[in-house]
């Protein structure tokens, strides 16, 4: 059922009456909260949410046993219910633009999740046990307040793609090397001055952004990264010169300052 777009202010609670609803999009409207009837939606496959003004998410959005896809990104939300992590066949979650602090304990619960988007929020601390979500191939959590990144983020050994940038990181672990399957990192904007000697492992990375940071010289394990294509080291106060490595990789985009 697709009522994007519209003026609607008040979900009813008889929506739990459609109980062979797969897929419910509400996108567009003026949402203020879910009724807690929303759990009866048991056959619902998608249900599509953003851009509403949702705060509160109710408990039983974790009766939804057969939700696959979840959107409440561009909302008011700061609390997720720990039911959440009962959303065992959930593969794609987005909960970018909203007002959440943390990661909700129930989100390292998904097993199956592959796509997480918790970007543009007011997060200070990634979890280690982030690295239990281990089908993720893409992360983003790009525009928080995050200043480091756990060990654990290299458990998640499927991971195609990885979004930090614009956050306060200043250190990146050693395990980040076990990222094996890594396309795409992004860590521009943010106050890193060194990279680990395992950055050389990272031989599947396509594109690296590392712009606006605060390294003082080119990261030699860089020149190792036989795939890259796009790498982006501008605005850092590098005065070294460019390791003859670099010169080695066929790339399509090299700024640098």
């Amino acid at each position: 059922m697709n009522l994007s777009n519209n003026t609607i202010g008040i979900l009813p609670n008889r929506i739990g009456d459609l109980t062979e609803l797969t897929s419910l999009n509400l996108v567009g409207n003026q949402i203020l909260s879910i009724p807690s009837r929303i759990g009866d939606l048991i056959k619902l496959e998608s249900l599509i949410l953003n851009n509403n003004d949702i705060e509160v998410v109710p408990k039983r959005i974790g009766d939804l046993i057969s939700l696959k896809y979840l959107y409440l990104d561009t909302n008011q939300i700061s609390v997720i219910p720990k039911r959440f992590g009962e959303l065992t066949n959930l593969i794609t979650l987005r909960l970018d633009n909203n007002l959440l602090p943390s990661i909700p304990t129930g989100i390292t619960d998904l097993k199956n999740l592959q796509e997480l988007n918790i970007s543009n929020n007011v997060i200070e601390i990634l979890p280690n046990r982030i690295g239990n979500i281990t089908e993720l191939n893409s992360l983003n959590i790009a525009g928080n307040q995050i200043s480091s990144i756990p060990s654990g983020i290299g458990d998640l050994a499927k991971l195609k793609s990885l979004v930090l940038n614009n956050n306060e990181i200043e250190v990146v672990p050693k395990r980040i090397g076990d990222l094996k399957s890594l396309n795409y990192l992004y860590l521009n904007n943010n106050q890193i001055d060194l990279i680990p000697k395992n950055f050389e492992k990272l031989v599947e990375v396509i594109e690296l952004n590392l712009k606006n940071n605060s390294l003082e010289y080119y990261p030699p394990q860089i020149g190792k990264m036989v795939s890259l294509k796009k790498l982006y080291l501008s605005e850092n106060p590098i005065e070294s010169n460019i390791p003859d490595s670099y010169y080695d990789l066929d790339l399509e985009v090299f700024e640098h300052p």
